[in-house]
């Protein structure tokens, strides 16, 4: 974090340009700080209104000027989409009992699914593989686990 707060803060000319960055340099490192109290700690209490007015509206400039992505790709959405186009792609079964069985097991097949999902935030797995194929590895170790013949 030092080294981006040497780099993003010469060239910045105001205090709420300052400010701005440390504020999303703190939201990037999970440090949770309240516009309005860290301009309070910067400007003191008289000015920090005016201060954090200007920070929450840099925010989203700055991120966009810096090419930043906003949008946060992760394999739960892929796992929905893939569970939908199943059920979709699947011929329906001619009997309402075997139907019935047939939603059930794709239940827990998407319960198990989605608890591998969970699971692999524990892991390093999300730096590895693309969102969707780390659903698909989830849904296809679900079914074989869970659709076993006989």
């Amino acid at each position: 974090m030092r080294l981006a707060l040497l780099w993003i803060l010469p060239p910045c000319r105001s205090t709420s340009d300052r400010t701005t960055c440390l504020y999303l340099a703190c939201k990037s490192e999970e440090q949770r700080w309240a516009a309005s109290e860290l301009c309070r700690r910067i400007v003191g209490p008289d000015a920090a209104t005016n201060l954090t007015k200007a920070v929450l509206d840099l925010e989203l400039t700055l991120l966009t000027t810096l090419q930043f992505s906003l949008f946060v790709h992760h394999p739960h959405s892929s796992l929905a989409g893939l569970l939908f186009a199943f059920n979709e792609l699947e011929e329906k079964p001619p009997s309402q009992g075997a139907q019935q069985t047939r939603l059930k097991m794709l239940e827990v097949v998407r319960k198990q699914a989605y608890a591998l999902l969970e699971a692999q935030y524990a892991s390093d797995l999300v730096l590895l593989a693309s969102p969707s194929l780390i659903a698909l590895a989830a849904l296809h170790r679900a079914a074989t686990e869970n659709l076993q013949p006989g």
